[in-house]
């Protein structure tokens, strides 16, 4: 059977022990002596996690920084769907144009978490932003 967790279980690797005994040989115990999962089937849901992030501008990151962020991630990337008439135009703001950008540069650096940085205005979140705001996202 298997059990889903969070990202944070798979990554904690300190609150998985080792199933070297009992009936689930070769699975992961999670910490209520209970199979996870097989390495291969963390390995694919650490994936299939991964691949479900998003880089966005935290909100108290400054305009300056912001405008230096997409400076930076679209003298790297292809940022036309900020410009106006792209997809991702509107809405028209700083933290939204910001945020498209950091996550085209964080998407093009295969989701590296310091591809998401930005000086610490950048932060990853497991939620799809354009579900749940106004900012215009692309997975």
């Amino acid at each position: 059977m298997l059990v889903t967790r969070t990202p944070e279980e798979l990554v904690d690797m300190d609150r998985i022990r080792s199933a070297a005994r009992g009936p689930h040989r070769g699975a992961t115990w999670g910490p209520h002596a209970r199979p996870i999962m097989s390495s291969a089937a963390q390995l694919i849901q650490l994936i299939l996690i991964i691949r479900r992030t998003w880089c966005i501008a935290r909100d108290v990151a400054e305009p300056q920084a912001l405008q230096s962020n997409i400076d930076y991630a679209c003298s790297k990337v292809e940022c036309s769907i900020i410009l106006p008439g792209g997809s991702c135009f509107c809405p028209n703001t700083l933290m939204n144009h910001a945020s498209v950008a950091m996550n085209l540069y964080y998407k093009a650096n295969k989701r590296n978490p310091s591809a998401c940085n930005f000086n610490g205005t950048g932060t990853i979140t497991f939620t799809d932003p354009s579900k749940h705001s106004t900012l215009c996202f692309q997975q």
